[in-house]
């Protein structure tokens, strides 16, 4: 890659970084630059500066393709608790990619990574729940539904985009979307198996009930008569007479 291409490139990100700094300097978020020492917000002159560095930085740890589709909001308010709480604006990001990649690529810790990733997620709906935002509806459903999975002690490995495409990909979404005329679930193929991916349909609630009663069944036909023992200090009724015997 020659210097005059690399340069243009350089050119083209301040650009890219200055048009979306002057948008955030448009608008008053929740959280704010201020002065250390009068606790004031910043003036605009010193809020650009800050900015422009900060969201330089963002666009190193998150590439500059993804700093492009980032909202101005989301970009201002990383940028402006990574200067309060002191930490590598850039790196948080980079560190979030490569450390879960690491973790994750281990067969040892894979589980965990992929359960660390579900927390943040959940942090994320927490979010969208305290703001009140349009898709907090189908968060709510979504961690309805992976709760209920960890209440029955069952694992459960679908995020939220995909357990949202699960859905629209089916006849079921009209019901998700609280249209009570046709009622559908999430099933498990192979009960012996978690909520996975590969493991899981959407399918009518009445099909769901059959399918689960028809598998109680059956497990309960395969069961010994000699396995079936009373517990342990339970009396034991037999057709004998009462009394002594001969």
């Amino acid at each position: 890659m020659t210097t005059r291409r690399i340069s243009s490139m350089n050119e083209g990100l301040k650009t890219m970084i200055g048009k979306r700094v002057d948008v955030a300097l448009s608008h008053r978020f929740r959280c704010e630059l201020s002065d250390s020492k009068t606790g004031k917000p910043v003036s605009p002159q010193e809020r650009r500066r800050t900015l422009t560095v900060l969201f330089g930085e963002i666009a190193k740890g998150m590439g500059v393709e993804r700093f492009a589709e980032t909202p101005v909001e989301r970009l201002d308010q990383f940028a402006v608790m990574s200067l309060v709480n002191n930490h590598d604006t850039a790196g948080l990001l980079r560190s979030l990619v490569n450390s879960f990649m690491i973790a994750y690529a281990d067969p040892d810790t894979s589980n965990q990574a992929f359960q660390a990733l579900l927390q943040i997620e959940a942090l994320r709906a927490k979010v969208a729940d305290s703001r009140g935002q349009s898709s907090n509806l189908m968060q709510k459903k979504y961690w309805t539904s992976l709760r209920s999975a960890s209440a029955r002690s069952i694992s459960w490995g679908i995020t939220f985009d995909q357990w949202m495409d699960l859905w629209k990909k089916s006849d079921g979404w009209d019901h998700l979307k609280d249209k009570p005329k046709k009622h559908f679930c999430l099933s498990r193929k192979n009960t012996n198996i978690g909520f996975e991916i590969n493991n899981v349909e959407i399918i009518k609630l009445g099909s769901h009930m059959k399918k689960i009663s028809d598998e109680t069944e059956a497990r309960i036909n395969v069961i010994p008569v000699d396995r079936i023992k009373p517990k342990t200090g339970a009396k034991v009724y037999t057709s004998e007479p009462l009394g002594k015997t001969n």
